[in-house]
């Protein structure tokens, strides 16, 4: 089954860099040197970005590079966060009474001033109690992890430089140890950090040469890149290369987004080409084009996932003219323990193939013996009944006996 379109959202009147999803597919944010544009997806309107405790000044006109998401469960809040090209972190809490995004929280600044380059948060769904981690890097070669929590209490836990010639182009948490990889623009480093010191675990030497963006898989076992050649998959813990991505020759040297989706089974990456190519992660093959209607350069990509949907999100990042963001949409396969979900007619019972085999069987078996002796045993009694009548003898019943027994298959298996 393809993707299919499911809505065109306007609003940029300058190239889109970033997009982001909410979890569950709620809202949708695109970012990028014309300002920030959110959408609800439910409606197809705009949301409305208010200023208020943070003093924001006109968020729709900054230019920011990164956007991201959190959603903190116990109050069932979104917040939305920015990362602007002079350091400046910002958050925008989404107010479902007034379907609005308000600044109630301070924001911060990196000092020197530097452009953020990228942001990453773990878990993207905060339980109750919990805090979310937030890892940041910016263009001076620094790295920064933060916790944030529901009343807006934001902790910086650490900030480490790296050697000036490391330019920390994606920081991405791992999702089994929570610890931090850096992803190094030129030159092919990987650093992996201690999420609570900042200390390095590992620093590894083999990626590409450029690494223009990074998408780790579900597992972080994986990682996708934008190298100069295209789209490549390497395995991350040896920094081992698996294959590269099958497209056309690049017109434009900019970095195309990339992201894992659909259960980390696909890759949707940007081209320059005017639309967005959607990989099959094994074999490397382009499976579905994703066109762009303006055609031009496709930079940004974004998916998620629902429990009934997959959605992507592709964006137009040609300059200083009007660039939409389209929004596809995928019904996601139904497993086979779900067909009887919530149907009290049924009871769906978790047995394997060979035990059912077995037991379908032994009770074939069982039903034949059972029949086999019951029909005797009617034959029997109305044998008897007939030789009681003086119409039937004993002598004829042992006949009729011997000769079920004697033609009765002897093959049993």
């Amino acid at each position: 089954m393809k993707y299919q379109i499911k809505s065109t959202l306007q609003g940029p009147q300058d190239a889109v860099t970033s997009l982001a999803f909410t979890v569950q597919g709620k809202l949708l944010a695109a970012a990028g040197p014309g300002g920030v544009s959110v959408w609800s997806l439910a409606t197809s309107q705009l949301v409305p970005l208010v200023s208020g405790i943070g003093g924001y000044q006109q968020p729709e006109r900054t230019a920011f590079p990164v956007v991201a998401w959190l959603f903190y469960k116990e109050q069932s809040r979104h917040v939305l966060m920015l990362g602007s090209w002079d350091g400046q972190l910002q958050f925008w809490d989404y107010v479902d009474e007034r379907s609005t995004l308000e600044s109630t929280r301070q924001a911060v600044r990196h000092t020197p001033l530097a452009q953020v380059i990228s942001v990453d948060i773990f878990p993207k769904e905060v339980p109750a109690g919990g805090r979310a981690k937030i890892v940041t890097s910016f263009a001076d070669s620094s790295v920064s992890v933060w916790t944030l929590s529901m009343n807006g209490e934001l902790k910086k836990k650490f900030t480490i430089k790296l050697h000036i010639s490391f330019i920390p182009k994606a920081v991405r948490f791992d999702t089994k140890t929570n610890n931090i990889y850096v992803f190094a623009m030129n030159g092919g480093d990987i650093a992996f950090l201690d999420c609570h010191t900042g200390n390095t675990i590992w620093m590894k030497n083999g990626g590409p040469t450029v690494m223009g963006s990074i998408s780790l898989d579900p597992t972080s076992e994986n990682f996708a890149v934008c190298t100069s050649q295209g789209f490549e998959l390497f395995e991350l813990e040896r920094i081992s290369y698996i294959r590269k991505f099958d497209g056309e020759p690049i017109h434009i040297a900019v970095p195309k987004h990339l992201s894992f989706v659909e259960d980390g089974s696909k890759v949707l990456g940007g081209t320059d080409r005017g639309y967005a190519a959607l990989y099959d992660v094994q074999s490397g093959k382009v499976v579905q084009k994703l066109k762009y209607s303006l055609g031009g350069l496709v930079q940004s990509v974004a998916a998620c996932a629902t429990n009934d949907d997959f959605f992507t999100a592709i964006a137009g990042s040609n300059g200083h003219q009007r660039c939409d963001v389209i929004v596809w949409q995928k019904p996601r396969p139904i497993p086979r323990s779900r067909h009887m979900e919530g149907n009290d007619e049924y009871v769906v019972l978790p047995i394997k193939k060979k035990s059912l085999r077995r037991f379908v069987y032994i009770a074939g078996l069982a039903l034949s013996f059972f029949g086999y002796t019951a029909f005797v045993t009617l034959l029997s009694d109305v044998c008897r009944r007939l030789s009681h009548s003086g119409a039937f003898s004993l002598t004829l019943f042992a006949r009729v006996s011997n000769l079920i027994f004697v033609s009765a298959p002897r093959n049993y298996v």
